[in-house]
């Protein structure tokens, strides 16, 4: 009924009605894609949007996770699509290379060495994983005990990478460890001490 419709109905059918989902033959809803999930369809989506709203992560981790599997993040390739005036190559290396997701994260020379040592870190409990994989959270070959903080671990030591680079800080493993080792032990007191 129209007249007795809350909000939150009238937002969810507005939204939903051809924005986010669409109305398949046999009248059923489907999520529209989205553009992540166009650019790479062997994706296992439906994990991916799980690992991102895992309970126990914090906004910072979710909301960083979720613009950067949205593609999202404001790397200046995507700067250069939305303002083709703008250069799309990276100013924190002087590689001469387009700053995309790969380049930000993984094989820019500012950045150390500290997104191979991500990968290596992740590979002692998935095998087969890359940084592509990675930044779409394809955690498919771990096990669930390890979702959360494989997931954590990897939002924080991402996130730690943006930081420094944003503010243009030199990006050092060492201090990510350090302030990574910090964080971890912090949780240990307060979310996964034993009770007494």
């Amino acid at each position: 009924n129209v007249i007795t419709m809350a909000i939150s109905q009238w937002t969810r059918l507005l939204v939903e009605d051809n924005l986010t989902m669409y109305t398949l033959a046999d009248h059923t809803m489907e999520y529209i894609p989205c553009k992540a999930e166009l650019a790479s369809p062997t994706t296992d989506w439906d994990l991916t949007w799980q690992l991102v709203r895992l309970k126990g992560l914090g906004p910072d981790h979710s909301s960083f996770l979720w613009k950067l599997v949205h593609l999202l993040l404001p790397i200046k390739e995507r700067i250069h699509r939305l303002s083709p005036t703008t250069s799309p190559l990276c100013t924190q290396c002087n590689d001469n290379m387009i700053e995309n997701l790969l380049h930000t994260f993984d094989s820019c020379s500012n950045n150390n060495g500290a997104g191979p040592a991500l990968v290596a870190v992740l590979r002692d409990h998935m095998p087969t994983i890359n940084m592509e994989k990675i930044m779409r959270l394809e955690f498919t070959d771990l096990e669930e005990d390890m979702e959360y903080p494989a997931v954590w671990f990897t939002a924080a030591f991402l996130l730690a990478i943006w930081e420094r680079r944003q503010s243009g800080t030199r990006i050092r493993c060492y201090e990510i460890r350090a302030e990574l080792e910090g964080k971890i032990s912090l949780l240990r007191e307060t979310r996964f001490s034993e009770q007494v």
